[in-house]
C-alpha cells in the first residue's frame, strides 16, 4: 500500500477511535449476543446502556490488507 493511502487509513482508523472514546455508549463487537440484535438505530438511554456496532476494528486492517494484496 503507497505510504500517502496508509496514513489516509490511519487517520480514519484514530478519528473512529477518537469518536468510540468521546462517546462510550456505543460499542463495537465481533460476536452479537440475542440481547443486542434488535438494538439498531438507537441511541443509549442512559450512562449505562451500551449500543453494540456488529464488525471488528482489526478486520478493518486484515480487509485494507486482503485488497492491497
Amino acid at each position: 500500500m503507497p505510504q500517502d493511502s496508509w496514513v489516509s487509513c490511519r487517520q480514519e482508523y484514530d478519528d473512529l477511535i477518537s469518536l468510540l472514546l468521546a462517546n462510550r455508549g456505543y460499542v463495537i463487537q465481533e460476536v452479537m449476543t440475542e440481547e443486542f440484535k434488535d438494538m439498531e438505530e438507537r441511541e443509549p438511554a442512559n450512562s449505562n446502556d451500551r449500543v453494540a456496532i456488529p464488525g471488528s476494528l482489526i478486520g478493518v486492517f486484515e480487509n485494507i490488507d486482503n485488497e492491497v494484496s
